[in-house]
């Protein structure tokens, strides 16, 4: 018998509700004993445009956001047999429903630097326990999420072209045995590049993005989103 995590019969629906201080702008796993963070939704940095691809301002546009996320996932953690043919066969619901949210706060400054943080906390989850794993039985904070992103080339908002080089980490708080968090850090290098047209009178429809992320964890611990 197995425990999964499924990615595939997740149902996200995320809600922003961003607060801005100045200005206004609009991976199947297999359960190690030793814990992991079941919640891989990470909203993009507050006060950016799209709910989850990188999309950078700085404080040029404003120095200052915060935001709340609301996502919510269906049967995020399963338990079946898994058959030589890599099929699988669901047999229980550890998690069958689950409601996180992500507090986010960011600050721009020299037009150059955003700095992130973003925490996320369970705030319901209902389920089955089997062999040991239950939902949580109440709300729990998870891996602080901290990032910094650098204006490399251009104005991600008005330039023709820009390029914007940053990374992210996660900070272990030892909520693991919780599936709310890793035993390790984890590093996410990120990059990326905004093409706009000034023809477009709206900044959302006049900009296309491309963004690159990678997360690397220790030798022995299976990186997030895998």
């Amino acid at each position: 018998m197995q425990i999964r995590r499924s990615l595939g019969d997740a149902r996200t629906v995320a809600l922003s509700l961003s607060m801005l201080a100045l200005g206004s702008g609009v991976a199947p796993t297999t359960a190690h004993a030793n814990g992991f963070t079941l919640e891989r939704y990470e909203p993009s940095t507050a006060g950016e445009q799209t709910l989850w691809t990188d999309h950078p301002w700085y404080s040029s546009t404003r120095w200052f956001a915060a935001g709340l996320t609301l996502d919510y996932a269906r049967k995020p953690l399963v338990y079946g047999t898994h058959f030589p043919d890599n099929s699988f066969k669901e047999t229980g619901s550890i998690i069958k429903h689950g409601l996180y949210g992500h507090l986010d706060v960011a600050g721009s400054f020299l037009d150059r630097v955003t700095i992130a943080f973003s925490l996320p906390v369970a705030l319901y989850e209902k389920g089955t326990a089997i062999d040991g794993v239950a939902p949580l039985g109440g709300a729990a904070v998870g891996d602080p999420r901290l990032g910094i992103m650098v204006r490399a080339f251009g104005q991600p908002d008005r330039s023709p072209f820009s390029l914007n080089l940053g990374v992210t980490v996660w900070i272990p708080i030892k909520q693991d045995d919780h599936h709310m968090g890793d035993r390790t850090a984890r590093v996410a290098p990120r990059s990326s590049c905004s093409r706009c047209s000034a023809s477009a009178s709206c900044a959302a429809a006049r900009c296309a993005s491309s963004n690159t992320q990678q997360r690397f964890a220790p030798r022995g611990h299976a990186p997030a989103g895998t």
